[in-house]
């Protein structure tokens, strides 16, 4: 399910004109991100997703913060149902800097948007509007 979205973020991202890479390497500590998406080659990513299906949420939101920090990126954690309190909790807590900041999705939201993206771009392709 970690692999399937990522890649569905990635595919989002490739749509809206984004220059898209997975497993983004961070320049100044030895930890990766799941997804950017970027506007130039060159540039630092504007926007960064972090997939949470199982695992350490602590690590994935201090790296979304290291992120937001370094980049005054936007970030986004996609999780399940069952952990947007939690993440709330931790939000209100340990991580209030980004509480503002982070866009909390999930694993049904990104499905939703990417088929009806897909649909959209299909047909705009069909009537030769992209």
């Amino acid at each position: 399910l970690h692999d399937e979205l990522k890649e569905k973020v990635l595919e989002l991202g490739k749509i809206e004109g984004y220059i898209v890479e997975k497993e983004y390497m961070f320049p100044d500590i030895n930890e990766r991100l799941d997804a950017v998406w970027r506007r130039v080659a060159a540039s630092v990513p504007t926007y960064v997703f972090e997939i949470q299906i199982g695992g350490n949420l602590h690590q994935a939101l201090a790296k979304l913060k290291h992120a937001y920090d370094i980049w005054n990126s936007n970030i986004f954690l996609i999780t399940t149902k069952d952990s947007v309190e939690k993440t709330q909790k931790l939000l209100s807590g340990s991580f209030h800097e980004i509480k503002d900041r982070i866009k909390i999705l999930t694993v049904e939201q990104i499905n939703e948007v990417y088929e009806l993206q897909i649909k959209d771009h299909k047909i705009k392709k069909q009537l030769g509007l992209r």
